[in-house]
């Protein structure tokens, strides 16, 4: 199993608007997981710069002009959880996986709903501008 050179502070899990979130996720609230998710038998995450490729990728289409960008602290599911950075996309990039686990509200360090403009790109600098988007 490969890590990255430096492990992240935060990693972001990206769910359709379509799932309801509460408006301050409590500790013991489990976020739901992606039939992608599902069908993996893991759970997919993202760095900060991983999120556009995968809005992009996953998320390009009019039905997800929305998407709730949830932010996690990297170091307590890494604690809680089997956290496993696997090899995936063309470009055969490090993504974090979580098997046999699942991301409890104490987690999450915050959660804000993401509305594409033009492009996702520019939908999420605002975002990087005020420092929320990092590792």
């Amino acid at each position: 199993m490969a890590t990255p050179p430096k492990l992240p502070r935060f990693l972001y899990k990206i769910l359709p608007s379509t799932i309801e979130l509460p408006s301050t996720i409590p500790p013991s609230f489990t976020l739901p997981r992606t039939s992608l998710d599902i069908d993996s038998g893991f759970i997919h995450f993202s760095t900060s710069a991983q999120v556009p490729y995968v809005l992009n990728r996953f998320f390009a289409g009019p039905e997800h002009s929305n998407v709730w960008l949830v932010k996690i602290d990297y170091a307590d599911l890494e604690h809680d959880g089997n956290v496993k950075w696997e090899e995936a996309g063309s470009n055969k990039t490090l993504f974090a996986h979580l098997y046999d686990g699942e991301v409890k509200g104490s987690k999450v360090v915050e959660a804000r709903k993401v509305e594409m403009r033009i492009t996702w790109d520019e939908s999420l600098q605002g975002l990087a501008d005020e420092g929320w988007l990092l590792d």
